[in-house]
């Protein structure tokens, strides 16, 4: 998938969920899996 286009979709979902920064960007390779 596009990174951009990932970071798009995801980037709305991470204002709202209650995670801290670091936890967001250590999950940042979800949205780099094909699979996910």
């Amino acid at each position: 998938m596009n990174g951009a286009l990932d970071y798009k979709i995801w980037e709305p979902y991470k204002s709202l969920l209650p995670i801290p920064e670091e936890e967001i960007s250590n999950n940042s390779a979800l949205t780099q899996n094909p699979g996910y």
